[in-house]
């Protein structure tokens, strides 16, 4: 039999029933769903557009490079010395000391049997004065503020389901209430290339920068230790 319901003098048909119960089950399912998605910045691959012009820091002539198969420990100490020159950047050193320096960070990073030749540190050194050297450079000794492997978290609502954003910044600097935004890659491939990969990344940084920090962002982009150039985005 088909069922009937009747409330007082009032009675519905099946097709109505059956329609308010796909309705009710449908309420159901979205009330079983988790209110937030955590999300990571580094799963955002590619922006949508990216027809800006790659600026270059890069020294003319030779530049030592690391030698094949040492990717991942080589990009990881990278990204530890950057890190260590931007904290330490009024701090006078030797020439000595710096190499000491480089040489003790790689053997932590990399695998033993790496440092043949020195290859390794003079790739790393190389790559530290190119950074130095660069217009973002200047500007980070020009800023009031600088903040190293900044790690943040910000929500929004996307689809009516709260997503919360999660990543680490590898260099934000303030000069002049504008915030610059950059993120390193190790990567061994060419500018363009970097920033239709990375692009979507560091946009998102920058807007999730402007809202915790609620200035504006002057700047983001990519800095290639690779090329030794920075490829900013926007």
């Amino acid at each position: 039999a088909s069922p009937a319901h009747s409330s007082g003098s009032h009675s519905i048909s099946s097709d109505e029933w059956f329609e308010r119960l796909s309705f009710a089950q449908q309420q159901l399912e979205k009330i079983a769903k988790p209110s937030y998605e955590a999300v990571s910045v580094t799963g955002i691959e590619k922006a949508t557009e990216a027809d800006h012009v790659v600026g270059s820091g890069a020294r003319p002539g030779a530049r030592a490079v690391p030698p094949s198969g040492t990717g991942m420990g080589f990009g990881n100490a990278m990204h530890r010395l950057l890190e260590y020159t931007v904290q330490h950047r009024t701090t006078p050193h030797t020439v000595e000391e710096e190499r000491n320096r480089v040489i003790t960070v790689l053997k932590e990073k990399c695998e033993s049997g790496q440092l043949s030749d020195n290859q390794l540190a003079d790739a790393a050194l190389s790559q530290l004065s190119d950074f130095r050297e660069s217009v973002v450079w200047n500007n980070l000794l020009m800023a009031d503020q600088v903040l190293t492997e900044v790690p943040f978290s910000v929500s929004s609502i996307e689809n009516e389901k709260r997503e919360i954003l999660s990543g680490k910044i590898d260099l934000v600097f303030r000069r002049d209430d504008a915030w610059t935004i950059v993120d390193y890659k190790t990567d061994r491939t060419d500018a363009e290339s970097l920033r239709d990969t990375h692009a979507g990344q560091v946009l998102a940084y920058s807007r999730a920068w402007k809202s915790l920090a609620n200035a504006p962002v002057v700047e983001c982009g990519l800095w290639s230790t690779h090329k030794g150039c920075w490829i900013p985005v926007t």
